[in-house]
């Protein structure tokens, strides 16, 4: 059932809230922004004496050159996938805020990012019609495993099914 009476306000962003992403077990979600930053909330939590308000615990910036469009929280809530209007994706380390690496190889923005249920591949999708595939094992690797290209228009949602 869903309490309707509480909800929380994410405050801090200096644009438009691109997308909100909770994790796995839904304690926590991130938000980005057109302001090309992060942030990582608890929105059942609150500041005394100010009940409206979301919890802000982490803010991360500095990286996105241009908006970011979406993120994605691993199973374990320590790395996050960003993407954007910059063609890149990138994984970054919840507790330091460093990236670890850079996904680069889309000719347009990436609207979308996902990972598989162990999180050892990244996917992204771009309005280049595509949808890459990447391997989070190989550390030193650049190139996508797999490219899908068979779209006829911009790639803006990814969903998985387990078979």
């Amino acid at each position: 059932m869903v309490d309707l009476k509480c909800h929380r306000e994410m405050r801090g962003h200096l644009s438009s809230i691109n997308a909100v992403r909770f994790n796995q077990n839904g304690n926590y979600c991130m938000t980005c922004s057109d302001d090309r930053t992060l942030r990582l909330w608890n929105p059942h939590k609150s500041l005394p004496g100010q009940d409206s308000s979301a919890l802000l615990i982490k803010s991360y910036s500095g990286v996105h050159g241009y908006p970011v469009l979406d993120v994605f929280i691993t199973s374990d809530n320590a790395k996050f996938a960003s993407c954007g209007m910059d063609r890149i994706c990138f994984l970054w380390d919840v507790s330091t805020g460093r990236v670890i690496r850079r996904f680069q190889g889309h000719s347009h923005r990436i609207n979308v990012v996902n990972m598989n249920d162990d999180c050892t591949v990244l996917i992204t999708g771009s309005y280049d019609k595509t949808v890459k595939l990447w391997d989070l094992r190989a550390a030193n690797s650049r190139d996508p495993i797999q490219t899908i290209e068979n779209f006829k228009d911009s790639v803006t949602s990814l969903a998985k099914t387990n078979s």
